[in-house]
């Protein structure tokens, strides 16, 4: 059995630079008021840290292939929530979420558009190959779990009051002791006015609770609505 602890290092952020800036401001009040907290993900719990350095070379394999700087705008202001965690074993799940705002809508229609081109080109298919493929992950149990293959696909998950939407459905096969497991690991992005919304789920065996993703989805774009500025 894949332990859980082989989950929490999976780097959400290496599929996220896509669509996602940085920065400081007053404004980061504002992100951090529109992402995921504890309170809205009862039974779930916040995800250790990759101490390991897993996450960093996978995200830096990524960066380098989609093109370090993509998706960062000067003047951003960027916030990520805690990666929330649920369940052990093949029951796991993770769910986090990010929100920027970024200087105009004009860039947020150009980062979106540039997810999908990325995605439908079979780029996003070659990048995530590239980053993900013969990773190996340590894990508290001390059994490697390796990454031998990912595949990519278009998601879509609508949500009322966004502007535009972009989604992306990872599927990273994870073996160990000659067992192989899939991971789905959904990035679903939101544009509402000048903020960047994203909201990323993995599940081992099966894709993340859909009710609960269209759930949360729709929680963010509404707390952005809720937000004007």
């Amino acid at each position: 059995m894949i332990a859980a602890g082989a989950v929490a290092v999976i780097a959400i952020v290496a599929l996220a630079v896509i669509v996602q800036g940085g920065g400081t401001s007053a404004e980061r009040q504002i992100a951090q008021a529109i992402n995921l907290h504890a309170s809205d993900l009862p039974g779930f719990s916040v995800a250790p840290p990759d101490h390991a350095g897993t996450g960093d070379q996978i995200d830096s394999r990524m960066q380098n292939c989609v093109g370090r700087g993509t998706g960062e705008h000067p003047g951003a202001v960027g916030m990520s929530s805690p990666q929330f965690t649920s369940g052990s074993g093949l029951q796991a799940e993770q769910v986090g979420s990010d929100a920027t705002i970024e200087r105009s809508t004009g860039v947020v229609a150009s980062d979106l558009a540039l997810a999908r081109s990325l995605l439908q080109s079979g780029q996003m298919q070659s990048c995530l190959s590239q980053a993900f493929d013969s990773v190996t992950i340590p894990t508290s149990s001390g059994l490697p779990v390796t990454i031998s293959r990912v595949t990519a696909a278009a998601l879509s998950e609508p949500v009322s009051g966004s502007d535009r939407s972009f989604g992306l459905r990872a599927t990273i096969w994870m073996s160990a002791l000659g067992r192989s497991v899939p991971v789905v690991l959904d990035i679903i992005g939101y544009a509402v006015g000048r903020d960047e919304l994203t909201l990323d789920t993995l599940g081992i065996g099966q894709p993340f609770a859909p009710s609960i993703e269209h759930q949360l989805s729709a929680l963010l774009v509404a707390r952005a609505v809720a937000h004007p500025h």
